[in-house]
């Protein structure tokens, strides 16, 4: 593979949307939890539970956090690493640049989760009725946006992701419902240098708060190995080397399984 190197996608801004407790924040203004199953969004949260009005569908806030957390991790590993990295095979042979993608949004995070099948698999009639009832409410919202400032969450892209989703661009929908199927079933990109990359995006990004509260952490490594290990770990084969973990995560070498060093 060539040398490669970083630089921000020049197609991704910095994310509209944070997932936090349930919600969505852009300045004061919230987009609160979107129902997992039916796609309704705005549920009430009431004694730490996410329940839809719509569906009858309850999640505790804590379940309801991590499935989202899981969702961002679906879209952004799964998928939108996966496109990128595929694209740049298709048209040069190897991949020659990395980037930096932005993290998804709350809409897309919740829709990997409906149609991925993490919370039961469902028929794509159903799933396509759940995105077009999402649809259809935030475009409600957004046509209503001067008359109420939390409606001023509901960001064009979301719009224009949906739209393509719901059937107007079913290549796209097919491939991102496939791709983050893929993800939660473990199966990978069949192109094995794209596979590896965004194991090592996700590796990188799951180490980068360490990196950040302590940059010199110290692993282990054989001089010709492709993974970090713990001092003690027996799949290291001599001669072995002492590295910095940020200079691991760069190289790029991927934490042992059998160690397990963080």
């Amino acid at each position: 593979m060539t040398s490669l190197y970083r630089i921000a996608n020049p197609r991704a801004t910095s994310s509209e949307h944070q997932a936090s407790s349930c919600c969505c924040t852009v300045g004061k203004n919230t987009l609160h939890a979107v129902c997992l199953r039916c796609g309704k969004p705005d549920l009430p949260t009431e004694n730490g539970r996410v329940r839809c009005p719509n569906c009858q569908f309850v999640l505790t806030q804590k379940r309801y956090d991590k499935l989202l957390n899981s969702g961002t991790q679906i879209v952004l590993y799964g998928v939108k690493y996966r496109i990128e990295y595929e694209a740049q095979v298709a048209t040069r042979g190897d991949l020659f640049r990395k980037y930096a993608l932005r993290d998804p949004t709350i809409i897309e995070a919740a829709v990997a989760i409906i149609v991925s099948g993490i919370l039961g698999n469902v028929a794509y009639d159903l799933t396509k009725t759940a995105l077009t009832t999402l649809y259809t409410q935030l475009v409600k919202r957004r046509q209503r946006r001067k008359n109420s400032p939390s409606d001023r969450t509901i960001s064009s892209e979301d719009l224009k992701f949906l739209y393509k989703m719901i059937g107007n661009e079913p290549e796209y929908a097919k491939q991102f419902i496939d791709y983050s199927k893929d993800y939660v079933n473990g199966r990978k990109s069949p192109i094995t240098a794209v596979a590896r990359a965004c194991e090592e995006e996700r590796v990188f990004n799951q180490y980068a708060d360490i990196l950040k509260n302590d940059p010199q952490i110290y692993v282990f490594s054989s001089q010709t190995g492709r993974c970090f290990h713990r001092k003690e770990c027996h799949a290291i084969t001599s001669p072995r080397k002492r590295i910095r973990l940020k200079k691991a995560l760069l190289t790029p070498l991927l934490p042992c399984r059998r160690c397990k060093p963080l």
